[in-house]
């Protein structure tokens, strides 16, 4: 079988129906009995194989298909409330960003947004958007240390704190960015072709990805925001970006609202929750959330000089040539 969530993204299952589009399939010249039936996370597959439990020693567990995207596992880890009107940002190397919507959103904005529908947990719909995560700090830091300078992440931090905040911005979307290389070179490069002042130090470039990528974050809030037609009550940032505490004090300053930060590990958390929810340890998605909550360190990071964010939102509008 294939697992709901995973279907959704190959652009050939019916987001409305739910089921492969067997009439597009048949215009693409693609065989429809290649493709397994979907079934929901959460569905028995069968138990762990003898010969297996006997290689490990395992007892002969039940087998469940899972939220078996990663981001799906992330948004099943979110720790909302019930009820709560809250934007994922799952940030790791990518960030997705997006709702948990009852059903698709498909519309003349969706696609000039470029927001996606895929699957998620009880055949809910993430609405997202993929926006370029912490792979420019990751090269950044790969090109330095090319350079012999050995530096970790924590190094990196005392760098960015040294910088003068709000000088300059990059699109971070922008696809010079995407192949790897000399990324401080081709942020440098960035800034000469859009007149500012190119970064000279470590901090300056760090500072210049983290501002620029919580400045992408606000943008994609406000279109998704547009396109709902109501204000979210809170930003909930997940995944291996948490531990960025720049990032997620940035993207509150950015956003002009509380982020709140964690799990760091939520797709392997999602993925267990789902779990313990076949196995009734949890009995619906409300309590597997609340127990997250509570389980692991979750840290709200207030806005801090708004107005001054503000005005660099719309240098970074036209920087970014956003319209």
């Amino acid at each position: 079988s294939s697992e709901f969530s995973e279907a959704s993204t190959t652009q050939l299952m019916n987001p409305y129906t739910g089921d492969w589009d067997r009439e597009l399939m048949e215009k693409l010249g693609i065989p429809s009995r290649l493709f397994t039936p979907i079934v929901d996370s959460g569905t028995l597959k069968g138990l762990l194989l003898p010969e297996i439990c006997e290689d490990t020693g395992c007892n002969q567990a039940r087998v469940y298909s899972v939220v078996s995207h990663d981001t799906g596992s992330a948004l099943a880890a979110v720790p909302a409330a019930p009820g709560e009107k809250f934007v994922f940002i799952s940030c790791g190397t990518w960030s997705l960003l997006g709702a948990e919507l009852e059903k698709p959103l498909i519309n003349e904005k969706s696609l000039k947004y470029n927001y996606t529908n895929e699957g998620g947990i009880n055949r809910t719909t993430r609405f997202l958007k993929n926006i370029m995560g912490l792979w420019l700090m990751q090269e950044c830091r790969n090109q330095w240390n090319k350079e012999g300078r050995n530096l970790s992440f924590a190094d990196i931090d005392l760098h960015t704190m040294k910088a003068e905040p709000l000088v300059r911005f990059i699109n971070p979307d922008d696809e010079i960015f995407l192949a790897p290389g000399n990324m401080p070179k081709r942020i440098a490069d960035y800034c000469i072709r859009t007149g500012q002042t190119p970064p000279q130090t470590i901090g300056e470039t760090s500072r210049c990805i983290t501002e620029s990528l919580a400045l992408c974050y606000r943008l994609a809030i406000e279109r998704l925001e547009e396109m709902l037609g109501y204000k979210v009550d809170t930003i909930r940032l997940v995944g291996g970006g948490v531990k960025d505490k720049f990032l997620c004090q940035f993207a509150a300053n950015a956003i002009g609202r509380p982020v709140i930060a964690g799990p760091v590990e939520a797709t392997a958390i999602g993925n267990i929750a789902v779990q313990l929810m076949c196995e009734d340890v949890f009995a619906n998605l409300e309590e597997a959330r609340a127990a997250v909550s509570r389980s692991f360190e979750i840290t709200e990071y207030k806005p801090q000089d708004v107005e001054v964010w503000n005005a660099a939102y719309q240098r970074f509008l036209k920087i970014a040539q956003i319209q």
